[in-house]
């Protein structure tokens, strides 16, 4: 009876498995190309009226009667990030929408992904759930599906925390696309070389920085990183606006506090120029696959004037008390920066899906056919 038992609970956990695995596709993947043109696209260009907000999206609450990983309730975690001046305080758990805390800054978001690897992404501004993920891992063909998945039914979506677990590797991050940003900095670990890497392959990825808390009485995370948006209102529509033209720079600190603050980025013919409000410890300009463009020491201003080699530029400030990581300048033809995005092999993919569902059924075909020319247990010892 054990056995039969066991052969069930396969069974099922077969179908189910099936039921991802078979929408596993096959995706053709554009060589990398660089940003190009003779222009500049400078996100730190913005409307008359913008002022920088602070802002934290990815935060997480009790969810799931208590399954998943988070301690406090929604009104807690919100008033937390209130109390260190956050304007813009997301709740993010998995798969599921928290709007119990509707007001003119709320953005609808949960977190998608429940894979071992925590290839997780957040989908900002998101109009429904999406289930679908390949929970004993995936590979770059799955990646993308599940971005190209998550487009149509959320504004923005977010690459989360690459590197951990090796969720989104350097090579994956210059093959994706269809994605608008990448959580370059969190508190499990910042992402610079995946973020270059995007940027290097010509993907504008653009950056925010996030806690990803799970239990505000963490002090070592909580308000340990935060994204400070450059909008003209905290309305979320505004503030996605923003976000989606990469107004916005990644912070690393304590309790969300600044010691410095960005005054101006401006892109003058081919000068990168960036004023602080106070003396930086370090300015650093960063260039194609992370590369060291110029460091600048104690200042509170600094410029850079781009080679024709360089495809983009982003700027790093070291302060006494926190690090900005500031979205890049790129090379553009004056309309919009442009990427090359996977593309579906649909011959392939249906191919391999035809495959894979013949294999299961034979797998579970043949559990059943075992099963039933065993003879029955009938507990009773020979004699």
């Amino acid at each position: 009876m054990l056995v039969r038992t066991l052969l069930v609970v396969l069974g099922v956990s077969v179908v189910l498995l099936a039921t991802e695995y078979a929408w596993s596709a096959v995706y053709d993947f554009p060589a990398p190309r660089p940003f190009a043109g003779a222009q500049w696209y400078n996100p730190y260009e913005a409307p008359a009226g913008a002022t920088w907000h602070k802002a934290n999206f990815h935060a997480h609450s009790v969810a799931w009667g208590g399954l998943t990983n988070g301690h406090q309730s929604s009104s807690a975690v919100r008033a937390a990030y209130r109390q260190m001046g956050a304007e813009i305080a997301g709740i993010s758990n998995y798969h599921t929408i928290d709007s119990s805390l509707v007001d003119s800054t709320f953005i609808p978001t949960y977190e998608y992904g429940y894979s071992l690897a925590k290839s997780h992404r957040l989908a900002l501004g998101a109009r429904e759930v999406n289930w679908l993920d390949f929970p004993l891992g995936s590979t770059l063909s799955d990646r993308q599906l599940i971005l190209d998945r998550l487009r149509p039914t959320t504004a923005l979506t977010v690459i989360n925390h690459p590197v951990m677990r090796n969720g989104h590797t350097v090579d994956d991050l210059r093959a994706l696309g269809n994605y608008d940003l990448i959580e370059a900095m969190s508190s499990y670990g910042d992402s610079p070389a995946e973020w270059d890497a995007a940027l290097s392959a010509g993907h504008a990825a653009w950056a925010i920085g996030s806690d990803d808390n799970h239990d505000i009485t963490r002090t070592d995370i909580l308000g340990r990183v935060w994204t400070m948006v450059l909008a003209p209102s905290t309305r979320a529509n505004v503030v996605l606006g923003a976000l989606k033209q990469g107004r916005q720079f990644a912070v690393r600190g304590t309790a969300m506090r600044m010691d410095n603050d960005v005054r101006a980025v401006r892109m003058r013919g081919d000068t990168l120029t960036v004023e602080l409000a106070a003396t930086s410890k370090r300015i650093r300009f960063v260039g194609d696959s992370g590369r060291e463009l110029a460091l600048v020491h104690d200042t509170s201003a600094a410029s850079y004037v781009a080679r024709s080699a360089d495809s983009y530029v982003r700027i790093e400030v070291e302060n006494a008390a926190t690090t900005f990581w500031l979205n890049p300048v790129v090379r553009w033809d004056g309309v919009a920066p442009t990427e090359s995005r996977p593309i579906m092999n649909v011959a392939a993919t249906w191919s391999v899906r035809v495959l894979l569902l013949i294999c299961y059924a034979g797998l579970v075909l043949a559990a059943g056919r075992w099963t039933r020319a065993r003879p029955p247990t009938t507990g009773v010892s020979p004699t």
